[in-house]
């Protein structure tokens, strides 16, 4: 079922509300069937191999393909464990996906399948990437409470100016945000588009801060 090439067609989870990005680990909580035999499709006949896209909105309990975003991630499950009806699935983001065709497998598998194309990887590199790593961390340094809550890992990208996409990407899967926000993020090819969205994420991230301590 998993071919790495250029193309892939594996099983889809779909979320609620939750849009990642490559090169974050994250742990997904599946309840609905669809996405719980996902996962262990994925785990049983595809390398460990999955899809994963967010719904556009939270509220609907049985999405069609109308109702989710077409650009999601080919992620690779780590691990999973399932209690009391739901399935927890440790999942490490790979690359970028256009979801080109959705199908509901109801006589085998009962889940979504999707066939992917590879979006090229934003590359930034040299002076490009670390004027955008020295932007952010100008952002980040006028706002101590924002910097205390980061994890170390995350504090860590911060120091390596080659890692400008990386940066981005981390940050935006760490700091609340609406997601269609996140979501322009993810589909973007745009380094610009995506740094300067981040440094506004930064700056809303310490007025929900003050807010909290209010």
């Amino acid at each position: 079922m998993a071919d790495t090439s250029s193309s892939v067609t594996l099983p889809l989870i779909i979320t609620k509300g939750l849009i990642i990005f490559p090169g974050n680990n994250r742990l997904i909580d599946a309840g609905r069937d669809f996405s719980i035999n996902a996962i262990k499709v994925s785990k049983n006949k595809a390398d460990s191999l999955i899809l994963i896209t967010s719904q556009i909105s939270d509220t609907v309990e049985n999405p069609t393909t109308d109702d989710i975003y077409h650009v999601g991630v080919l992620g690779r499950v780590v691990s999973y464990t399932e209690r009391e009806g739901r399935v927890r699935a440790r999942v490490e983001v790979l690359d970028r996906v256009k979801l080109d065709k959705i199908v509901y497998d109801e006589e085998e598998d009962e889940c979504f399948i999707a066939e992917g194309t590879f979006l090229p990887k934003v590359i930034v590199e040299g002076k490009a990437s670390e004027t955008i790593v020295n932007s952010i961390n100008n952002e980040i340094d006028k706002y101590p409470t924002v910097l205390s809550k980061m994890p170390k890992n995350l504090v860590n990208l911060t120091n390596d100016k080659d890692a400008a996409i990386d940066l981005c990407y981390a940050l935006a899967g760490f700091f609340d945000a609406p997601v269609k926000l996140k979501q322009n993020i993810l589909e973007s090819n745009d380094e610009v588009f995506i740094a300067e969205t981040v440094i506004a994420l930064i700056s809303g991230e310490n007025i929900k801060n003050e807010l909290d301590n209010n």
